[in-house]
C-alpha cells in the first residue's frame, strides 16, 4: 500500500510542473544524501537561497543551523526549477525541501507539513519621481487606476476591488518596465527587489524607492513529506529545534551575525512565534 501511495504521489506531483516527462537526475543524485549527509533540496530564490549569493544565502544558513541544533548535519542542494524540487519531495531519500507557499499550490498536500522558518516583508516600489504622488499610505484605494506588477498573483480580487490593474511577470522584467514607465508600481519582497535591482540594474538604484508602509509579510517554508520515515523524523526534530532557537534568541543572533546582517523585527518575531505554535510535534 505504501509503495502504491508513493507511486501515486509521484504521478500526481511531477506532471504539475514537468508535463509528461519526469525530471532527469544523475543516477546517484538521491543516493548522495543517504550515503553521506542527508540532502535538503531548496528552490533557487535569490538573495535568500542562491548559488550566486555568498554562503548560498541566509535561509540556507538558517536551515543548516536549525538542523545542527537538532543534531543533524545536512547538505542543502539548490535547484533552479520547481519541477526538480517537487520531484525531490516525493523521494524517500529527501527529508525536506525549501520554498515559498505558492510553489506548492497545485501539489497534493495530504502528507505534507509546512514549517514556517523565515519571515519576509514585501513593499510597493515606484519610480523616485513618482513617490509622493503614488504612496499608498496603507490604503490600496490610493493607487486606484495604477498598473501594478506582481511576481505571482494567487488572488487579484483585492487589487481589482480597489481599482488597481494587475500584470504578472518575472521580477526583473517588471522592474525594467517600472523604470521605463510602462507600469506604475511593483509589489515584491523588499530584499529580493533590492537584490534584483543591484544585480540587473545597478546604475538605476536611485531611480526606484519603496513606499513607507509595508505591503504584507509572508513566510518561507521547510516542507516535509511525512509519508516517508525520514520526513516524519526530520520534521519533528527541525520544528522543535526551530522553536527553541526563536525562543532563546539564538535565531535572531544568527541573523544579526550573518554576512547579510538581517534583523528580526518585533512584529516578525511575533508572527513567527504564533505560526510555529500551530506546528504540532511529539516534542510539544
Amino acid at each position: 500500500m505504501k509503495k502504491m501511495a508513493l507511486c501515486l504521489i509521484v504521478v500526481l506531483l511531477v506532471p504539475v510542473w514537468a508535463g509528461a516527462t519526469a525530471p532527469r537526475f544523475a543516477p546517484d543524485w538521491f543516493k548522495k544524501g543517504q550515503e553521506s549527509r542527508p540532502t535538503i533540496v531548496a528552490l533557487e530564490y535569490p538573495p535568500y537561497r542562491s548559488l550566486s549569493v555568498e554562503g548560498n544565502g541566509p535561509q540556507v544558513q538558517i536551515i543548516k543551523a536549525v538542523f545542527a541544533k537538532a543534531g543533524m548535519d545536512v547538505e542543502v542542494d539548490i535547484q533552479p526549477a520547481k519541477s526538480l524540487m517537487i520531484y525531490a519531495l516525493s523521494q524517500e531519500g529527501t527529508p525536506a525541501v525549501v520554498g515559498e507557499k505558492a510553489d506548492f499550490k497545485d501539489v497534493p498536500s495530504e502528507y505534507l507539513v509546512f514549517v514556517p522558518f523565515y519571515v519576509k516583508t514585501a513593499r510597493f516600489f515606484c519610480r523616485s519621481a513618482d513617490g509622493s504622488a503614488i504612496d499608498w499610505n496603507g490604503k490600496l484605494e490610493n493607487m486606484k487606476g495604477r498598473l501594478l506588477g506582481l511576481e505571482s498573483a494567487p488572488e487579484t480580487d483585492v487589487y481589482e476591488k480597489a481599482g488597481i490593474r494587475v500584470v504578472v511577470g518575472n521580477l526583473a522584467n517588471l522592474i525594467e518596465k517600472l523604470l521605463k514607465g510602462e507600469i506604475d508600481v511593483v509589489a515584491a519582497d523588499a530584499e529580493r527587489f533590492k537584490w534584483t535591482v543591484s544585480a540587473r540594474f545597478p546604475e538605476k538604484k536611485q531611480d526606484v524607492v519603496p513606499m513607507k508602509i509595508p505591503a504584507w509579510q509572508s513566510f518561507s517554508f521547510a516542507v516535509f513529506n511525512t509519508e516517508h520515515e525520514n520526513g516524519r523524523l526530520f520534521f519533528g526534530r527541525f520544528a522543535d529545534a526551530l522553536k527553541e532557537m526563536v525562543k532563546n534568541g539564538s535565531y535572531e543572533r544568527l541573523l544579526k551575525n550573518s554576512e547579510w546582517v538581517q534583523t528580526l523585527t518585533p512584529t516578525q518575531k511575533l508572527r513567527l512565534e504564533e505560526s510555529l505554535k500551530a506546528v504540532q510535534t511529539k516534542g510539544n
